[in-house]
């Protein structure tokens, strides 16, 4: 879903700035048309944008899970917790589940990152689903 957003993103705000620099239009509202091909395209660089950042902070943590262990890397250091440490978890404004241990350590996990769906379902197995 991400690298389709991505290269959709990208592909339609291509497609957009090509018709606005080369193209045009030649009906009477032409002005007003360009205005909002400007801005769409504007709007497809932003969400492609804010595609590549998605990826780049997925890529940066490295969740690695096996068996009843999660580790992960948070600003360069890496934190290994017991799924069965689980306390609760919450979905944040940008759509990333913060999961929370005993501890206090947050994961922030995309839930449409690849094996995401079952790293929670073993999780919530685990240490009981609670959603704060």
């Amino acid at each position: 879903m991400h690298w389709f957003a991505f290269a959709g993103g990208w592909a339609f705000a291509a497609l957009i700035s090509y018709i606005w620099l080369f193209i045009g239009s030649a009906r009477h509202d032409a002005v007003f048309q360009m205005r909002v091909a400007l801005l769409l395209a504007v709007a497809f660089c932003a969400m492609s944008a804010f595609c590549a950042v998605q990826m780049w902070r997925m890529r940066k943590t490295a969740v690695r899970w096996r068996g009843g262990t999660v580790c992960w890397n948070d600003d360069g250091r890496e934190l290994r917790q017991e799924l069965a440490d689980f306390e609760a978890f919450r979905r944040s404004w940008g759509g990333s589940l913060h999961i929370r241990f005993k501890d206090q350590t947050v994961l922030k996990v995309d839930p449409y990152a690849q094996n995401a769906p079952a790293f929670l379902q073993e999780l919530a197995e685990r240490g009981g689903a609670k959603f704060i």
